[in-house]
């Protein structure tokens, strides 16, 4: 069950439960793919050059338009 902060969590980014739910899992998942790559371009520098900062982009760019309501 939902608290009354997490409803209103969820209705500030106009959000359903559900639509939350599956928005940070998903978010959670792409960042441990980030997480991976990160570890292997510490290692051998020439793999995944920008996977990391493109993924860390699109999200910030995703989370600007949910927050701007588009």
């Amino acid at each position: 069950m939902l608290t009354n902060k997490c409803k209103e969590h969820c209705k500030s980014v106009g959000q359903t439960r559900w639509q939350h739910f599956k928005f940070a899992t998903g978010v959670a998942l792409h960042m441990q793919v980030v997480t991976i790559a990160l570890l292997i371009h510490a290692f051998i520098p020439r793999f995944f050059i920008t996977t990391a900062s493109d993924k860390i982009i699109g999200l910030a760019k995703q989370l600007e338009e949910q927050r701007n309501g588009k």
